[in-house]
């Protein structure tokens, strides 16, 4: 099991592209897993095997009202993306391992807070 921390400035930093204004929810979780995927795959042996399945991303608020927003108990910008991931090992076999991604979207950009991929 690796398991790596990053709290500001890692090197994978994605772009949002929308429409004008905010971007939507979903445009959202789409590019959290995005920036999780990326980070995955630098933690695998053959990265251009790898293989996602079975994610499942979950925004900070959604379980939350604006008020606990207010009174500072969550960040609204936290996402944690969850899934499996199939990629081969130095020998050219298939192995599945489970990650959990924490991100935080700021402005533009996504940062990663953690990343436990095993």
């Amino acid at each position: 099991m690796r398991r790596t921390t990053a709290l500001l400035g890692l090197s994978a930093t994605l772009l949002l592209v929308s429409c004008g204004g905010e971007p939507s929810p979903a445009e959202l979780e789409a590019s959290a897993e995005t920036a999780c995927k990326a980070w995955v795959r630098e933690q695998l042996k053959a990265p251009s095997t790898a293989e996602f399945a079975d994610l499942s991303t979950v925004n900070a608020q959604a379980d939350f009202t604006e008020q606990d927003v207010y009174d500072g108990l969550i960040d609204k910008s936290m996402y944690t993306v969850e899934g499996s991931v199939d990629s081969e090992n130095s020998f050219g076999a298939m192995l599945r391992a489970s990650f959990v991604c924490e991100t935080r979207h700021t402005e533009e950009t996504w940062q990663l807070v953690s990343i436990d991929v095993g």
